[in-house]
């Protein structure tokens, strides 16, 4: 499944676009729409085509590794934990 179709950003909303970003990856994870083991799109990738910058996109990630939702490794991505 392309996740990227699944998230829907509001720039005109009142709650920060890495807070929506991160909620909406975390609704995915937890009802298994993005299952363990799975890697999240790139960093780059995310934020083309949500059309948002990737400093944003990375404060949403790293939110999910503070957690222990993702885990991040250079070269092998943003991979999504066992619950």
């Amino acid at each position: 499944m392309d996740i990227l179709n699944q998230i829907q950003i509001h720039k005109g909303s009142s709650l920060p676009i890495n807070y929506q970003l991160c909620n909406q990856i975390k609704w995915l994870i937890f009802s298994e729409a993005i299952k363990a083991g799975e890697r999240l799109p790139t960093i780059r990738e995310a934020a083309e085509r949500l059309g948002i910058h990737m400093h944003t996109v990375r404060s949403a990630y790293h939110h999910l590794e503070r957690v222990g939702l993702v885990t991040t490794r250079p070269r092998e991505g943003t991979i999504v934990q066992p619950s």
